[in-house]
């Protein structure tokens, strides 16, 4: 049997009516951790190229900035996944970034603009396209788009 949340529309087991506040949160802040990573591994493939710099730059983002170190046996699951499945990076964080806070969308468009970056020399225009139409998507105000760049820079990523 599953129970729908009123708030978000999601279906749950019915086993999360007996966990308790610190233990939902718990879910819910690894629940967006996979989902900014899997954003971030979206928007490297956009231009259906990922580079070597691009896959340490999603490897260390991980770590630093979404504190959910993966391996790059991981990220090539996570890539082979999202290539077959066709899944579009516009539409995954449009689906996903409904339940997201605020603090959480500003920290997955870093990570987002970090991986498509990685290669600042070389940045596809298909990539700064999709970068920009996340602030649409994300729902933010022009100035919080650019001060959440900005931020980004501050990261120490390959």
């Amino acid at each position: 049997m599953f129970i729908q949340c009123d708030d978000c529309r999601s279906s749950w087991d019915e086993s999360v009516l007996e966990m308790d506040q610190a233990a939902h949160q718990l879910v819910q802040e690894e629940k967006f951790r996979d989902e900014a990573i899997r954003s971030a591994v979206l928007i490297a493939l956009v231009d259906d190229n990922v580079s070597e710099p691009e896959i340490q730059s999603l490897l260390e983002l991980s770590d630093v900035l979404f504190d959910r170190p993966i391996d790059r046996e991981e990220l090539g699951r996570l890539c082979s996944i999202a290539r077959q499945a066709g899944i579009q990076a516009n539409n995954y964080v449009l689906t996903v970034s409904k339940r997201w806070t605020m603090q959480q969308r500003l920290l997955a468009l870093q990570g987002m603009f970090l991986a498509a970056t990685a290669t600042a020399d070389d940045v596809s225009p298909e990539k700064l396209k999709m970068l920009h139409s996340m602030r649409d998507l994300l729902e933010l105000t022009d100035q919080e788009f650019e001060i959440a760049i900005d931020d980004a820079l501050n990261y120490d990523i390959a």
